[in-house]
């Protein structure tokens, strides 16, 4: 929080929404915001899920840009302002995303194409990792990118990301039918649809402490992802494929689940 007031110049307002916690976190953001007038703490009585805090943050801010940031990405020192400026120079741009800096300073890989069926099914057999400079085969993770230009992008981590309020409110804000996950893919890929444009902005910078308020979830995380996939595919792809195809996918998803929760559960048990 502190960090925050130290590293952004311009005018802000700061939300907080605490979705349930069981430990001191309530009583620390207490004390913690005391000094700044601008904050606001929402702390609801239930988690409500990823999706539905996000809107209830977006529904109590006012300015015309709205910054999604995840409790464990700490923003640097005028990342804000280049995202705000290169939001304010480019009026066709409705959305714009950091680079996301692991801990020890090495770039995270934090945007993707949308998950098409062949995709999906490029990068699940590993061919991704085979032929990782390839455009087709590790499109989807976008293995042969660097993460080091400015480049308009499909789907971003929602992480970090800076968006016009007049696009979330066109957009219906997150669809609260993906709780924890796809939801930041989902408003990417509606905003697509819509012909909104969103850019990766390399020079603005922040370290995102990656996985480490979901590091106890792991297995949880395999089963929500997936379900949340199959929802994704549900919602965007089944009117517009064809049955046999759209069937394959699907139980392509199924199938690969089993293969995803092994591959977590043996990391535990090696880890441990």
């Amino acid at each position: 929080m502190k960090a925050i007031y130290e590293n952004v110049s311009l005018p802000f307002e700061v939300i907080i929404v605490d979705n349930a916690s069981t430990d001191t976190t309530v009583e620390e953001l207490h004390s913690l915001l005391s000094p700044f007038r601008s904050a606001k703490l929402i702390v609801n009585s239930a988690n409500l899920g990823y999706a539905r805090a996000n809107n209830q943050g977006i529904a109590e801010s006012s300015a015309p840009f709205v910054m999604l940031l995840n409790p464990d990405v700490l923003i640097h020192r005028g990342c804000v302002e280049r995202l705000v400026d290169f939001l304010r120079q480019n009026e066709h741009v409705v959305a714009v995303a950091p680079r996301l800096l692991y801990p020890d300073g090495r770039t995270q890989p934090t945007c993707r194409s949308f998950p098409t069926p062949l995709a999906l099914l490029y990068s699940s057999i590993g061919l991704d990792k085979l032929m990782p400079h390839s455009k087709v085969f590790g499109r989807y993770k976008m293995t042969w990118w660097k993460h080091d230009e400015l480049m308009e992008v499909e789907q971003p981590m929602a992480s970090a990301l800076l968006i016009r309020r007049e696009a979330l409110l066109k957009l219906g804000g997150f669809d609260e039918r993906f709780p924890i996950f796809f939801n930041d893919v989902d408003l990417c890929y509606r905003a697509h649809k819509c012909g909104m444009k969103i850019y990766f902005v390399p020079d603005a910078t922040a370290t995102h402490y990656h996985g480490a308020s979901t590091r106890h979830l792991r297995g949880r995380i395999v089963v929500e992802s997936h379900i949340s996939l199959l929802r994704f595919y549900s919602k965007h792809y089944q009117a517009t494929m064809h049955p046999i195809a759209y069937a394959f996918a699907r139980a392509f998803i199924m199938l690969s689940f089993p293969v995803r929760y092994l591959v977590v559960v043996l990391r535990l048990l090696i880890a441990t």
